[in-house]
């Protein structure tokens, strides 16, 4: 079975572009079904052995350390999870959502680590009426993002289910944190204005002390998680260490764009340091495998320049302004002015009661899933 080109893919991605969806439907749909057969008789998954379409060396080697998973992972030779995303966004065009869904899965089963595949399906689950799937999908990109956009969108869909139970501090203390990551971001600050002028509730007024509390006791993080920031850094220092400048350059600002330049640099000094033993959990193997790198004493004097040019704050106010977002998170929200408690009928006041209660259970469904099955997508799909 012969696969697609990625010259083929772009191809199809330039119809899309145009919002000719309807053109280029059967060719995605003959793609992606030449893509399965391959699939089927070239990618069987066993208990040692899986397969991926992880676009970046970064990807692969995050996926060990997040998901702490013991098989053997082999690269398919062309990105399958570009291409299932790619007909999803036709269907999503198209109003299929269902199928839309469906793809958005398989797109992230083959690249779990692509954030974007995980906030889309959000999106679709939002506008399919499945808000525990919303949330499950949402709460999974704060363990594996890598770019500040990823994140700002992951807060910005908990801020709108927030607003819809009426806990806007709590909504606030999310556009807060979203803000922190992205202050030019002009998603966060229009969900700040629109927090401020329907309840009252500006979310750039809210003390550090308060949102970090908010976030605490809702089971959010606050902020990107620091396994990615490591791994980063350490794709940085081995790139630099090979000459490798390009590389250490994107993975230094992966790292500065997630925590910042004084909080990479700090990291950065502990790799210098103390090395292998800030990474027990992935041996040289799977770094050489990752990476194709070794480490090296020159690598840390590169990591530093390059992470001073990763800190620009107008290429990353540009970078987050060019964000794409096919499915808009604000398309997830449910009606956005709901009245006081003392304007409800009693009838209206026990169906909020409910929402508070149900919203409560989803909560806890989110943690306790996302602690039980690391080898799983959210959605429940085994890798």
């Amino acid at each position: 079975m012969t696969l697609f080109t990625i010259e083929q893919l772009e191809q199809i991605e330039g119809y899309l572009a145009q919002e000719r969806c309807q053109d280029i439907q059967p060719a995605l749909e003959g793609l992606v079904h030449d893509m399965e057969l391959y699939i089927d008789e070239n990618c069987e998954t066993t208990n040692s052995k899986q397969y991926f379409s992880f676009a970046t060396q970064f990807e692969h080697l995050t996926y060990k350390r997040v998901e702490d998973d013991p098989r053997e992972l082999e690269l398919v030779p062309v990105p399958f999870d570009r291409a299932y995303a790619d007909y999803a966004f036709c269907c999503i065009q198209l109003d299929d959502l269902e199928n839309a869904a469906e793809m958005l899965k398989k797109a992230i089963r083959w690249n779990p680590m692509n954030c974007a595949h995980r906030l889309d399906l959000a999106s679709v689950m939002a506008r399919l009426g499945d808000y525990e799937q919303f949330l499950k999908l949402t709460y999974s990109v704060f363990s594996r993002a890598s770019h500040a956009s990823h994140l700002v969108r992951a807060y910005l869909n908990f801020s709108d289910y927030f607003i819809a139970c009426t806990q806007y501090e709590t909504a606030a203390a999310c556009i807060k944190a979203a803000l922190r990551l992205s202050p030019e971001d002009m998603r966060a600050n229009n969900a700040a204005t629109k927090l401020v002028v329907e309840h009252q509730c500006d979310p750039k007024a809210q003390t550090d002390e308060l949102c970090t509390s908010l976030l605490e006791a809702e089971g959010l993080p606050e902020g990107a998680n620091v396994e990615i920031v490591l791994s980063a850094l350490l794709l940085a220092d081995l790139a630099g260490g090979q000459g490798d400048l390009k590389t250490c350059q994107e993975m230094a600002k992966i790292a500065v764009e997630l925590v910042g330049q004084k909080k990479a640099m700090a990291l950065a000094q502990i790799i210098k340091e103390q090395g292998e033993e800030q990474f027990p959990d992935v041996d040289e193997a799977d770094l050489i495998a990752a990476t194709g790198l070794y480490a090296s004493p020159e690598a840390s004097a590169t990591l530093e320049a390059a992470s001073r040019i990763a800190a620009d704050p107008e290429k990353q106010a540009e970078a987050a302004a060019r964000a794409e977002v096919p499915v808009s998170a604000q398309q997830a929200q449910v009606p956005s002015k709901p009245k006081s408690m003392e304007e409800l009928t009693p009838e209206e006041a026990e169906a909020r009661k409910a929402r508070a209660k149900e919203y409560a259970r989803l909560m806890e469904q989110v943690r306790k899933d996302a602690k039980a099955t690391p080898h799983n997508s959210p959605t429940g799909h085994a890798f």
